[in-house]
């Protein structure tokens, strides 16, 4: 039994999954710079448990639920609506430039609205979801009844995916000591309309693979 191969390719996907760009990473960037690397972390540990939870509930067998048809699109449309939402009140959100020096230490407030802001963020992404769907049902149908190796491979991906948010936090963090107020200004009504193009993205995404939309019939 070869123990070091599941975990070998789990760090090999967990450090492609560190470098996709989408709402979770830019989200992750901005709370680093606005709000310091503990921040960062905090939030993190949330995106973290929300994949932890993903993968619990493809490994027990969501699978058939998620290859309904309904609610797929109907977690489309959530998922979409909360990034929107999001982005929206990063936008709109006034920043005062006291707030540019972060806080050594987080109130317990602080903390769970970090940890719930990472949850609902990765977990609204219904792409995230068929993207753990994927991998679970790949490792099933590699590992088979191998249970532990089973574990091994996911622990490693999401292990791995935490470690290098955790350096990626760290090295805004270093740039954010050359950022001026104004620059954060412009990352947070950057971040807040690319929230809101990846929310209407999601949407037409879902609409386009369950074929509610026709980009062809439109164009012709």
């Amino acid at each position: 039994m070869n123990l070091t191969e599941p975990v070998i390719e789990g760090i090999i996907l967990g450090l492609t999954l560190s470098v996709l760009i989408g709402p979770v990473f830019f989200t992750h960037l901005q709370t680093v710079i606005y709000k310091g690397f503990n921040a960062g972390n905090i939030l993190s540990i949330g995106i973290t448990a929300s994949d932890v939870f993903l993968i619990f509930l493809c490994y027990i067998g969501t699978a058939q639920l998620i290859d309904n048809k309904i609610y797929k699109v109907s977690v489309g449309f959530a998922g979409g609506l909360v990034l929107i939402f999001f982005g929206i009140y990063t936008y709109l959100k006034k920043m005062k430039f006291s707030d540019m020096r972060p806080k050594s230490t987080i109130d317990g407030n602080g903390i769970v609205k970090l940890l719930v802001k990472g949850f609902v963020l990765n977990f609204a992404n219904p792409f995230v979801w068929f993207f753990w769907l994927g991998v679970v049902s790949l490792v099933n149908s590699t590992y088979g009844n191998k249970k532990f190796e089973i574990f091994l491979f996911l622990s490693a991906v999401v292990g791995t995916y935490f470690a290098l948010n955790i350096l990626k936090a760290l090295l805004a963090f270093r740039i954010k000591r050359l950022i001026r107020p104004k620059t954060v200004m412009i990352v947070n009504k950057v971040v807040g309309v690319l929230l809101v193009l990846f929310g209407f993205v999601l949407i037409i995404r879902v609409m386009m693979l369950e074929n509610i939309l026709n980009i062809n019939s439109l164009i012709h």
